[in-house]
């Protein structure tokens, strides 16, 4: 599967679900709407914590090409809501790799004649 369709398809998964949460009681019944989702939670709780992560961030950007606002805020939330940012494995792999950025950033910002401490 392409990239552009595995965007394309969690877009149009984020935007069901942002609208399925936020219908009125007159527009669509909560019943029928927390069995939708609760479906679709468990479909997605079967995939691979790798999948999940890559949902997880194909969600988030979704969310983030749509305007500030109540719809984005929403849209930030459909991954928390299936539980696709609970897997602490995944939390441990963003702090390395925020520190990993953040030892690169200060590492090329140094001035290299800088003298380096050392041992005796």
């Amino acid at each position: 599967m392409s990239d552009a369709l595995l965007s394309a398809l969690a877009e149009a998964l984020a935007e069901l679900v942002t609208a399925v949460e936020t219908s009125d009681e007159d527009v669509l019944d909560p019943d029928t709407a927390v069995a939708w989702l609760e479906s679709t939670g468990h479909t997605l709780a079967g995939l691979t914590a790798a999948d999940r992560r890559t949902l997880d961030g194909l969600f988030r950007a979704a969310a983030l090409r749509a305007p500030e606002g109540t719809r984005r805020d929403e849209l930030l939330k459909v991954s928390g809501g299936f539980g696709l940012t609970e897997d602490t494995h995944a939390a441990a792999c963003d702090a390395a790799l925020d520190h990993a950025r953040r030892l690169a950033a200060v590492v090329r910002a140094a001035d290299p004649a800088t003298p380096v401490p050392g041992r005796p």
